[in-house]
């Protein structure tokens, strides 16, 4: 498996996982067959959606995180610039 030695993964969204039209084919079977089972953080670069908008368009284009999972596994360009603001 060629992804085998990869310990964990930072995955753009748009264009990688969804694209304005709907879900990226293969994404979700991607996210099934791997990053469930790997460390994995979804990063978006608009600060359009917050951490739950961005839960809520993955789960529209079939990635479901669990409840709360948004903390751990999405960070966005808000989410940098206040933490770079409150440094």
């Amino acid at each position: 498996w060629p992804l085998g030695d990869i310990e964990a993964y930072l995955i753009d969204l748009d264009g990688t996982i969804y694209s304005p039209t709907g879900p990226i084919e293969g994404a979700a079977e991607f996210y099934a067959a791997v990053l469930r089972h790997k460390p994995h953080v979804f990063l978006s670069n608009t600060g359009a959606k917050g951490a739950d908008g961005v839960r809520a368009k993955l789960s529209r284009n079939g990635i479901i995180l669990g409840p709360g999972s948004q903390e751990r596994h999405i960070w966005t360009a808000t989410q940098a610039q206040c933490r770079f603001l409150a440094d």
